[in-house]
């Protein structure tokens, strides 16, 4: 059984942190670091300090708690392309790195190292900057935010870590804190420590071009999806978007119809006729259905308003379904004890 903790209060939030009501502002070499993501863009090996590391001693980002590169899903079809790309051109953007203990971790340009390892390079260009974690995790979703290479929960999960990384305060205390701030700011009951917090918050989300009131109503509400789905696009086993067309199919037929999928390799054309297939068996043999998807559709079709005008007609039908809700009651006491 999962116990669900109850969230702290904006207070105790305050009061939890590592230096009292203080919350660590956003430091101010951010933007800088953020310019040279971009000067690395665009002028590539004119960029001073460039090195030539072999890929074997570098590794993908991993920071406290389990945060790393914001990217878990890599698209097949783009790695190959960008393969092709690099084994007649050559790797074009330096890769940004840093030390950290057991080696170097790559800070933004993972796929090119993966279509290093591929294609069995001696070296690949680099750049060795030294940054903390909150830094890193934060450079590290800018430079995949400037190539929208993020699906929304893997930008909305790392944002959670980046707040948690700024304000020192557990990972799963952070969408509790989100919602009692907006939800204060909207009653126009804010302090000066809430008012504070508020601002930290909106800090970090402003280099995301994202506002409190944002975060929380669109991008909170996705960590819902059902959690088979959501952990394999946390994986990286499925995109985004076709997690959200096999959300729509009941819980029962979702877990088959993802490893369906994930196998299959299926595009988003195919998933959809491969999901309309698997409403129509369902439709076609009921029976084949668990029990409780059983029950599910006769109940539905039972509380329409067109069978209920034909049960208050017909007293025979009309004692059936009272002895049935009898039943039920006595399942449901016996599923009480």
């Amino acid at each position: 059984m999962v116990v669900r903790r109850k969230p702290k209060s904006v207070d105790e939030f305050i009061s939890g942190s590592p230096n009292g009501a203080e919350v660590r502002p956003l430091d101010s070499e951010l933007q800088q670091l953020r310019a040279e993501i971009q000067q690395l863009k665009m002028t590539g090996h004119a960029v001073e300090g460039i090195q030539q590391i072999a890929p074997d001693q570098l590794q993908p980002l991993s920071i406290a708690n389990g945060l790393g590169q914001p990217r878990k899903y890599f698209n097949p079809a783009g790695m190959e392309r960008l393969e092709t790309s690099i084994r007649h051109k050559g790797i074009q953007e330096p890769l940004l790195v840093r030390n950290a203990e057991g080696g170097l971790q790559i800070v933004s340009g993972e796929r090119r190292w993966r279509c290093a390892v591929n294609l069995q390079l001696d070296t690949v260009p680099c750049v060795v900057r030294e940054f903390s974690d909150d830094e890193a995790l934060e450079i590290a979703l800018v430079a995949n935010l400037m190539r929208e290479d993020l699906n929304p929960i893997e930008e909305t999960d790392n944002l959670i870590g980046l707040m948690e990384l700024k304000l020192g305060q557990p990972r799963e205390d952070i969408p509790g804190l989100l919602i009692q701030l907006k939800n204060a700011r909207q009653r126009d009951t804010l302090d000066d420590d809430k008012s504070r917090l508020i601002t930290q918050v909106e800090d970090v989300l402003a280099a995301f071009s994202i506002t409190l009131d944002t975060f929380v109503s669109n991008r909170l509400p996705l960590l819902n999806l059902p959690p088979v789905l959501l952990d394999a696009v946390r994986q990286g086993n499925i995109e985004f978007s076709k997690a959200q067309l096999i959300a729509r199919l009941p819980e029962d037929l979702q877990a088959s119809t993802l490893e369906s999928a994930i196998q299959a390799d299926l595009t988003k054309a195919a998933l959809k006729e491969h999901i309309r297939e698997v409403k129509a068996q369902a439709k076609d043999k009921p029976e084949d259905l668990p029990l409780r998807e059983r029950i599910h559709s006769t109940y539905q079709k039972l509380r329409s308003k067109k069978t209920w005008n034909q049960l208050e007609q017909d007293a025979d039908l009309k004692k059936r379904m009272e002895k049935l809700e009898v039943e039920m009651q006595r399942i449901l006491e016996q599923l009480g004890d």
